[in-house]
């Protein structure tokens, strides 16, 4: 519920539609957003020396092997960095 306001009531109003539409986990996965990348040094590291278009392969793969396991692993973000004095 995001209010009483007319704004509020369409946000509500559509998410109830996303719901119906899509289910309540697909709406929740799809909000969630993470901004993170390696650096080189860790694809140095995990894949060797690679031309550039084997390395941004490679590199893709990777993210979206994240992706699809965040699900199963989501849970440990919260676990390791939820109560840490570095994050907010």
């Amino acid at each position: 519920q995001y209010g009483s306001s007319n704004a509020a009531k369409m946000k509500t109003l559509y998410r109830e539609g996303l719901k119906r539409r899509y289910g309540s986990l697909m709406q929740i996965i799809s909000g969630v957003h993470f901004n993170f990348s390696f650096p080189e040094t860790f694809w140095d590291a995990l894949y060797g020396e690679q031309d550039e278009q084997a390395r941004q392969d490679s590199k893709s793969d990777a993210y979206f092997a994240l992706i699809r396991n965040y699900y199963r692993f989501g849970w440990m973000i919260p676990y390791f960095f939820g109560a840490s004095p570095a994050l907010c």
